[in-house]
C-alpha cells in the first residue's frame, strides 16, 4: 500500500507486481514512452540502448507495478 499525492490529492493505492507475461508488452513500450527512463536502465547495466526488444526481454528479472485505487 502506498500514497499518491498530487497538489492537496491523495490517494491511496495497493502496489501489485504484474505478472511477466503481462509485463512483457508493457516493458516493450517502455523507452518509446519514456525515453529519459532508458538511462536509468543502461547505467544499471540491465540494457544497451533504447531497443524495445531488450525491454521485453527483461520480463521476469526486473519488475513491474501496478497502481490501483483502493
Amino acid at each position: 500500500r502506498g500514497t499518491i499525492t498530487a497538489g492537496r490529492r491523495k490517494q491511496q493505492v495497493a502496489i501489485l507486481e504484474v505478472p511477466a507475461d503481462q509485463a512483457r508488452p508493457l516493458l516493450r513500450e517502455f523507452p518509446i514512452l519514456v525515453p529519459t527512463g532508458v538511462g536509468f536502465m543502461k547505467n544499471a547495466g540491465l540494457v544497451t540502448g533504447p531497443n524495445p526488444d531488450e525491454f521485453e526481454a527483461l520480463a521476469g528479472r526486473c519488475a513491474v507495478f501496478e497502481l490501483v485505487p483502493i
